[in-house]
């Protein structure tokens, strides 16, 4: 399969180098507009109008995570990233964000909206998509968003922290009870001459080719769960016993 909103292979022998590298990436709800972030399960009233869902990724070599600063870090992947349900809904993508480069320039501000210029939400069934914009491919193939951490011309400077927060969006929640389960696909793609197979990321130390390389993903989603209010309950429970009492006579 293809992020929400990529990766490699560089050398076997230069990434044996360098140790194992992965990347951990956690699916994080928020209720409060960003103010705080919830991982795992997470349960919200039907009264929640909408929720905040952001992807960060943590580098690991041999399974310890790299330090922050100019270590090997995220440095580009191409991603997809989705809301499933049990069944479609009236759940809409409000806002769509880039959170890379970490330091905002006049050009590449941060974070970087996304939403109606290279990105868009589209339905697949039972999946809400934030894709690229005109990808038409089912969710996990063909094109996805671009997540480019790495030095540019006009000024970027990357993101060395680690975790590293990489994607945003926002969804409006249309009150329907049950779960959404936030997360997505990292698709195949090519940086610098670099094949990125799907499921990796690219990662490494800016100005450093050799260090360049495509790191399997292990993603961890979040369930968001919205629970039916007190007063919706009571008159499904109504309907419950005004029909027994009909089938009684």
């Amino acid at each position: 399969m293809k992020l929400m909103l990529s990766i490699v292979v560089v050398g076997v022998a230069g990434a044996a180098a360098m140790g194992q590298r992965t990347v951990d990436c956690e699916w994080q709800v928020s209720l409060d507009s960003g103010a705080t972030w919830q991982v795992g399960s997470v349960s919200a009233p039907q009264s929640q109008g909408s929720v905040w869902v952001r992807v960060v990724t943590t580098v690991r070599e041999n399974g310890v995570a790299v330090p922050s600063g100019s270590q090997p870090h995220l440095t580009y992947a191409l991603m997809e990233g989705w809301s499933t349900t049990a069944a479609s809904n009236g759940d809409v993508v409000t806002g769509l964000s880039r959170l890379t480069p970490a330091v905002p320039t006049a050009f590449l501000p941060a974070p970087r909206p996304l939403l109606s210029q290279s990105a868009a939400s589209r339905r697949f069934d039972n999946l809400l998509v934030a894709d690229f914009r005109f990808d038409t491919s089912p969710p996990g193939q063909g094109v996805a968003i671009s997540i480019d951490n790495m030095p540019g011309g006009q000024g970027q400077t990357p993101g060395y922290e680690n975790p590293l927060p990489i994607f945003l969006m926002s969804i409006g929640l249309d009150g329907t009870a049950g779960d959404r389960v936030f997360s997505g696909a990292f698709v195949s793609g090519t940086r610098f001459s670099i094949a990125v197979p799907a499921g990796h990321i690219l990662t490494g130390v800016p100005g450093s080719s050799s260090t360049w390389t495509a790191a399997p993903v292990t993603q961890f989603p979040v369930t968001l769960t919205i629970v039916p209010s007190p007063g919706g309950a009571a008159v499904v429970m109504g309907g419950v016993m005004v029909a027994l009492r009909r089938r009684r006579r």
